[in-house]
C-alpha cells in the first residue's frame, strides 16, 4: 500500500524523538486509463453518436467519460485524421448548455483547464479569490511550471505578474510564493518539525502581533510529510490546531488563504471535498467550480474525495449533485459515468465473465437520465431555461424538429 501520509504521534524512546508512518489508503480516481484502447474506434463511434437525426448524448457520455484526459486528446487528434473535422467544434455544434460546458472541459489538456479558470479568476472587476487559492496552493512543483508556461503562452503575461496585480497585502505575498514552484519536496527530515512548529507558535500566538511573513515562509518552503508532523507538532504546544490559530491571528483573504494551504496539505481529499461543497451551498450553484473540480480530480483521487464527502456531509457527492443541478446536468453527467465504469469492474470480477446483466441495467438507467437531460435541457420546446440564459439558439424546438431541419442544421454547420 502506498505511502501517502505520516502518523504525526511522537513517542519518546531512548530520548531521541521518532515518528512513526502510517500506510494510508491509495488515492482512488473514478476515471482510469482503458486498456485495448483504440482512439480511432471511439472517433468513428462519436461521429456515429452525432451523425443522422438527433444526438446520442448517452453514447458521447460512455466514451469520454470512461476515457483519461490523455486518452481524450488522442481522440481528437483520430477524428481530425480520419474525417478532416475537428471533435471539439463538432461536439458544440450539437450540444448545448452547461452539458457542453462539462464535455468541452473534459476534451482540454487539464493544465490549460487550470489555466483559463485562473486567467477568468482575474479577468475584469473584482477577484475570485478562492479560485487562485484552490489552484495555486494544491499543486506540486512540477505542476506549477507547467502551469505557469501554459497561462503565459495563452495570454501573453506571466501568471506572477496577473497575482501581483490583482492581489494586495499579505495574500499576494502568499500567492507569489505558491506560484513559485521551489518547494523543498525532497526534504522529510521530520526531526525538524518540534523547531519549525516553535517558530509558528512564536510568530503568532506566542507574540504580541502577527509575523505574518514567518507564516508564509514556512508553508510554502517545506515538504507536505514534513509540514504535516509540524500541524502536529503545534497541536501539542499549544493544545489547538494551527487551523485555529490561524483564525485567531488572521482575517480576510490571507485568513482564508492559509488555512486553505493548511487544510490541503493535511488532508488533501477533505479539503476539495468542502470546495466541491462551497460550490453547492446557497442560492444558486458555481458552475465552474463544480466541473472544474470533478474533470481535474476524477484521474487523481475522486473517489477517495467522495468518501470524505459522504463521511462529512452525511449525503453522497451524486445525489447533492443532482438535487443542486435539478435533473442531474452538468458535472453530474461525468460523476455518474464514472461511477458506472467502476460497478461494470466489480460486476464483471464478481461473476466471472462479462456481467451483462448489471452493464445492461446500468447502460438502461443510463440512457433515460440522459434523454431527460436532452428533453429537459437541449431541445426544450420553452426558448428559455428557467434555470439559465437562453438555451442553444440554433436548436430547433422538439415539437418542430424534422429530418429537413436536421439537415438544414447540419449543413448550416459544415
Amino acid at each position: 500500500m502506498q505511502i501517502l501520509g505520516i502518523i504525526r504521534r511522537r513517542v519518546q524512546y531512548d530520548s531521541a524523538w521518532k515518528y512513526e508512518v502510517r500506510s494510508v489508503t491509495h488515492a482512488q480516481p473514478t476515471i482510469r486509463y482503458l486498456g485495448n484502447f483504440d482512439p480511432s474506434t471511439d472517433a468513428s463511434m462519436l461521429r456515429k453518436a452525432m451523425k443522422g437525426f438527433g444526438t446520442d448524448e448517452a453514447s458521447i457520455i460512455n466514451i469520454l467519460a470512461n476515457r483519461t484526459n490523455e486518452q481524450r486528446l488522442r481522440i481528437i487528434t483520430s477524428f481530425q485524421q480520419a474525417y478532416g473535422k475537428y471533435l471539439v467544434k463538432e461536439l458544440k455544434g450539437e450540444l448545448g448548455g452547461n452539458f457542453e460546458r462539462v464535455v468541452l472541459a473534459m476534451m482540454k489538456p487539464t493544465t490549460e483547464l487550470l489555466a483559463e479558470n485562473l486567467h477568468e479568476a482575474m479577468k475584469g472587476i473584482g477577484t475570485n479569490e478562492n479560485t487562485l487559492v484552490e489552484i495555486i496552493c494544491t499543486r506540486t512543483n512540477h505542476e506549477i511550471m507547467e502551469l505557469r508556461a501554459v497561462f503565459e503562452r495563452k495570454y501573453g503575461k506571466p501568471l506572477q505578474k496577473c497575482l501581483e496585480g490583482e492581489t494586495s497585502g499579505h495574500f499576494r505575498r502568499l500567492l507569489v510564493s505558491m506560484s513559485t514552484g521551489a518547494r523543498d519536496e525532497a526534504n522529510t527530515n521530520l526531526q525538524l518539525a518540534p523547531q519549525l512548529a516553535q517558530q509558528l507558535y512564536k510568530a503568532g500566538e506566542g507574540k504580541v502581533g502577527t509575523d505574518e511573513a514567518e507564516f508564509n515562509r514556512i508553508l510554502s518552503t517545506y515538504s507536505y510529510p514534513l509540514l504535516r508532523a509540524v500541524f502536529q507538532e503545534y497541536h501539542k504546544i499549544k493544545g489547538k490546531t494551527l487551523v485555529d490559530a490561524i483564525k485567531s491571528e488572521f482575517s480576510g483573504d490571507i485568513q482564508n488563504g492559509l488555512i486553505a494551504v493548511v487544510m490541503s496539505i493535511d488532508n488533501r481529499p477533505q479539503f476539495f471535498a468542502k470546495c466541491l461543497h462551497d460550490a453547492m451551498k446557497g442560492a444558486g450553484t458555481k458552475d465552474d467550480a463544480l466541473i472544474r473540480l470533478v474533470v481535474t480530480r476524477a484521474e487523481i483521487d475522486l473517489g477517495t474525495i467522495k468518501q470524505e464527502y459522504q463521511k462529512m456531509y452525511g449525503k453522497t457527492l451524486e445525489s447533492h449533485i443532482k438535487s443542486d443541478t435539478s435533473g442531474g446536468r452538468a458535472a453530474a453527467a461525468a460523476v455518474q459515468e464514472a461511477q458506472l465504469q467502476q460497478c461494470r469492474r466489480r460486476s464483471c470480477s464478481s461473476v466471472g465473465g462479462s456481467g451483462n446483466g448489471w452493464w445492461d441495467k446500468l447502460q438502461t438507467a443510463f440512457r433515460q437520465l440522459s434523454n431527460f437531460i436532452n428533453e429537459r435541457y437541449f431541445f426544450s420546446e420553452v426558448e428559455t431555461d428557467s434555470l439559465g440564459p437562453p438555451l442553444h439558439p440554433n436548436r430547433v424546438p422538439a415539437s418542430q424538429r424534422t429530418p429537413q431541419s436536421r439537415h438544414s442544421a447540419l449543413s448550416d454547420r459544415n
